[in-house]
């Protein structure tokens, strides 16, 4: 058990490390974050929702949706409320925007 909960944290960490890295601009390491934690963690949905945060920054919103869908739905652990509202309107926006 102390390993997989040494994964989770670490998990956790480079997840929090790559969202830092994102607001400072220095993508490609946050990337690198970002996957490290997939690794460990592929079903936290906090994850997915950085990532879509990043792509949204780096104006890459087909990217962004299919990170915050994927957020949406991913429940180990799952979006906070306010986190879970983000994300479908951001959804919701690019969908609207963009109908065939």
């Amino acid at each position: 058990a102390r390993k997989s909960e040494l994964s989770t944290v670490l998990a956790y960490t480079l997840n929090g490390l790559g969202k830092t890295l994102t607001g400072l601009g220095r993508y490609e390491e946050a990337q690198a974050a970002f996957d490290e934690s997939y690794s460990l963690q592929p079903k936290n949905a906090w994850l997915h929702f950085n990532q879509g945060l990043m792509a949204a920054v780096r104006n890459e919103p087909h990217k962004a949706v299919e990170f915050f869908k994927r957020a949406l739905e991913l429940t180990d652990p799952a979006l906070s409320p306010k986190k879970r509202a983000k994300a479908k309107a951001y959804v919701e926006k690019y969908d609207s925007e963009n109908k065939s």
